[in-house]
């Protein structure tokens, strides 16, 4: 993800917070899973192509990082406890 035209960030020089946001703005695109990102010790920028469920660290960026996750979003926390109130079968996750 070092192409600011086509990613919004440059590589080698983002924040951990402009990471977050081209991820999550990048969700379905390419394979990309927006829930998480992972950030680069040296500033570069990571989309996950899976889940990130993996109980083990892997080498799968190009160096040592931080994983970062997201909450799930306030209206659908709402919509499952309204969906819940109506005895649906619902869970987060």
């Amino acid at each position: 993800m070092g192409d600011p035209s086509m990613h919004g960030v440059t590589g080698g020089s983002t924040s951990p917070q402009e990471c977050a946001t081209a991820v999550k703005s990048l969700n379905g695109t390419g394979g990309c899973v927006g829930g998480c990102c992972f950030y680069e010790d040296a500033g570069f920028c990571n989309c996950p192509l899976d889940a990130c469920k993996d109980e083990c660290e892997n080498e799968n960026a190009g160096g040592p990082g931080q994983l970062y996750c997201y909450d799930v979003p306030t209206r659908a926390k709402k919509l499952a406890q309204m969906l819940s109130s109506y005895g649906a079968p619902f869970s987060e996750r």
